[in-house]
């Protein structure tokens, strides 16, 4: 479970504790999709897979928290300061016809 990753315990751990733990976490289904890994918290979390459920995008909740070198990159590309290397490669290949 989640909790356990960052060190709080699902029969102790109170709902306004999630948000100050600190975590943050990529979708495995999106990231097998985009290459881009957004970081999200707790709350975005949720907000996110009851968002993707309904339309069948996601059949269960799958998530991977991210370490702190990943969260800045990921907040890096969500602001457009930094590039994508595989999406450029991408990008490229489709252009050139690869």
């Amino acid at each position: 479970m989640t909790l356990d990753v960052v060190g709080l315990h699902p029969s102790t751990t109170l709902p306004g504790e999630l948000g100050d733990c600190g975590g943050k976490f990529a979708c495995l289904y999106c990231a097998g999709t985009h290459r881009r890994r957004a970081a999200r918290s707790w709350r975005q979390r949720v907000s996110h897979f009851f968002e993707m459920y309904p339309r069948g995008r996601h059949s269960a909740p799958s998530w991977e928290i991210m370490t702190p070198e990943e969260v800045v990159f990921s907040d890096a590309l969500q602001a457009g300061e930094e590039d994508d290397p595989d999406e450029d490669i991408a990008r490229t290949s489709s252009l050139l016809d690869i």
